[in-house]
């Protein structure tokens, strides 16, 4: 008989890093565990799960949050499972393992509250303030040894962050990296390349670099920005492109850009599957403050992309210097260096593709579940 396994977390979909993960280990878990899914939003036609869906409003996130954990919380205090998986800290129970995708205590000590900052009104900046020190108190609440005996984190840089912060040993923290799915996400030969730009009207010998995610002050984006306005003004010839992909204030960003240079800024909004984007373009670049995996990183690293980013996430696997990549400071200067290496290195991008790709493709969602596998039957044992 499959042991009882809860799975809670607020939205289970495919639109976000955290909530892709989890569909990708419910299709997988499922032919082990009796699963129960307890979350506001299951977006899978999974049978055999079992949705216990909690009725709350989406909106205002603070409000969604603390209902989610007053609810859920009288739930896991009644109903009994075999073992109790969260995404965060999320209800006051105790529960035995929790995944950990963002530390917002390791976030806020950067100091640069640009949640607050970049909303729109005083209402939405209220709610804003309100769900960031709320998830920083649920955090000093439930990441106790007594509370949560096992943390997964991530990457390397979200275990260091968990033991700082909190009262964990380097045992009490285990690293099961996120995956991709290298069917989907893969590379293209050149033809191809060349048909998606003519697809969305890009000159095929234009020189395309790629930005994916939201949250735009905080992965950098403005200095993105900077650089590719220097670079197209310092190299003409070289004919470049930036396509983004996400949600976010588009005439703030380009508030003070010529109408010329706008036209060489190309937005494309959230899209759950950018596979086709990847592979249109030539240069993927997260200038980020903060990431604690980037799982856009690794879906452009398995579609081939050579890799510049900060060092964050998992920079130190996905963005090797002068091999997969580069790691580059959080600033104009370094950004430009690397973006101009790349641009004007034809070689270079070409090898720095076979082996970005190599790297990106051990990290899969099979291998993710065959640690979690393992770590459920220890933690059963």
């Amino acid at each position: 008989m499959k042991k009882k396994l809860a799975i809670v977390a607020h939205n289970i979909n495919n639109k976000g890093g955290m909530e892709k993960h989890l569909l990708e280990m419910i299709k997988r878990l499922k032919y082990d565990y009796a699963i129960t899914v307890i979350a506001t939003e299951l977006d899978c036609d999974c049978e055999d799960v079992k949705f216990m869906r909690i009725p709350i409003p989406q909106r205002p996130v603070f409000l969604k949050s603390m209902l989610f954990m007053i609810i859920v919380s009288v739930i896991l205090t009644f109903k009994k499972f075999d073992l109790v998986h969260t995404t965060g800290a999320i209800v006051l129970n105790r529960v035995d393992v929790s995944t950990v995708h963002f530390c917002h205590k390791a976030y806020h000590q950067l100091g640069l509250h640009d949640r607050v900052k970049v909303v729109k009104s005083n209402a939405h900046r209220l709610n804003t303030w309100f769900q960031n020190h709320f998830a920083r108190i649920m955090e000093n609440l439930c990441y106790q040894p007594k509370r949560i005996p096992q943390l997964v984190a991530v990457s390397e840089h979200v275990k260091e962050e968990l033991t700082r912060y909190f009262n964990y040993d380097n045992q009490n923290v285990s690293i099961i990296y996120n995956g991709v799915d290298t069917e989907v996400f893969k590379p293209v030969n050149e033809a191809r390349k060349k048909i998606y730009k003519r697809k969305r009207r890009i000159p095929e010998d234009a020189l395309v670099f790629i930005f994916v995610g939201g949250d735009w002050t905080r992965k950098g984006l403005p200095i993105m920005i900077e650089v590719f306005v220097h670079l197209r003004s310092t190299y003409p010839t070289i004919n470049a492109k930036l396509l983004v992909v996400g949600k976010g204030d588009e005439k703030r960003l380009l508030s003070g850009l010529d109408s010329n240079m706008r036209n060489h800024v190309i937005f494309y909004g959230f899209q759950e599957n950018p596979t086709e984007l990847y592979n249109t373009a030539d240069i993927y670049v997260l200038p980020s403050l903060y990431e604690t995996f980037s799982i856009a990183s690794l879906e452009a690293a398995a579609c081939g992309l050579p890799i510049i980013m900060t060092e964050v996430g998992i920079s130190n696997i996905l963005a090797e210097n002068g091999v997969t990549g580069f790691t580059v400071e959080r600033n104009k200067h370094s950004l430009q260096a690397a973006c101009e290496t790349l641009s004007l290195n034809t070689q270079l991008r070409k090898e720095m593709s076979i082996k970005a790709h190599e790297k990106a493709k051990y990290l899969t969602w099979d291998r993710s579940y065959i640690l979690f596998k393992a770590l459920y039957k220890n933690i059963v044992n």
